[in-house]
């Protein structure tokens, strides 16, 4: 069979042969040296196919590292195309010799983009989901929030909780979730919730009203201790609630 026609497409060329028309990639056509008029016969074609299979993934997977990846990331993409052991070996030493691929440098580019965000137990969560090796992520200086501090501050400001202990609960969780330390957190959520004012009045007497209405049917010393009970599961101090319980008048303490 004769190539008949020779069209540049957006990836490579489109060759006619006989009554078939075929896709192929530059490298291709430079490897096996396709121009019009060339004679390639059915085991010639089979190879030519062969090698524009793979250099299509090649192609693909430069695209794919326009952004930086890890090598883990990579090969599971390399995967999904179907790319054989052989070649998925290949792409990736070659493009780690070319340092396309770095996973020491990813791992300081994600560290850089997380650590004002989130504290470094979290960060290392995320190193080991994108597929950075244990021995990489441990080699790495440990990161510290130069903003944990004003975060915190900003976050003791905004806090709606009526009272110190539900505020520092809701403070703690929310701050360990993120990856810092109890360690990191506890002495700057302690420094700034005590300076904070709590109107709590309003809000132990709409308690104290519910909690009086839900066991009014029980003998008294049992009426108060429940309703002490959980006031304090509710974060309450206990001074505070027995103040408020002296001041209704109705009850001893």
């Amino acid at each position: 069979m004769k190539v008949d026609q020779v069209k540049r497409i957006r990836y490579g060329y489109e060759i006619t042969l006989g009554d078939h028309k075929y896709k192929l990639e530059d490298e291709t056509l430079l490897e096996f040296h396709i121009n019009k008029g060339k004679e390639i016969n059915d085991k010639d074609l089979s190879k030519i196919l062969e090698f524009n299979d793979k250099a299509i993934i090649k192609r693909k997977a430069l695209l794919y590292l326009k952004r930086p990846k890890s090598v883990k990331t990579f090969k599971t993409y390399l995967e999904g195309l179907m790319a054989d052991e052989a070649l998925i070996h290949e792409l990736i030493s070659s493009f780690t010799k070319m340092k396309y691929l770095d996973d020491r440098e990813y791992a300081k580019m994600i560290i850089d983009t997380y650590q004002n965000r989130y504290g470094y137990s979290r960060i290392k969560d995320i190193l080991r989901q994108k597929g950075i090796p244990l021995a990489i992520i441990e080699s790495l200086p440990k990161t510290s929030d130069a903003s944990l501090e004003e975060k915190i501050k900003k976050a003791v400001l905004l806090s709606k909780k009526p009272n110190y202990s539900k505020a520092k609960e809701t403070l703690s969780r929310q701050f360990l979730t993120k990856g810092y330390t109890y360690e990191e957190i506890n002495p700057l959520i302690d420094k700034y919730l005590k300076t904070k004012i709590f109107i709590q009045e309003n809000h132990i007497k709409k308690a104290f009203l519910k909690l009086y209405k839900k066991y009014e049917d029980e003998p008294l010393k049992v009426q108060k201790d429940k309703i002490k009970q959980a006031l304090y599961r509710q974060g309450f101090d206990i001074e505070q609630i027995d103040q408020y319980f002296i001041e209704m008048g109705n009850m001893d303490v």
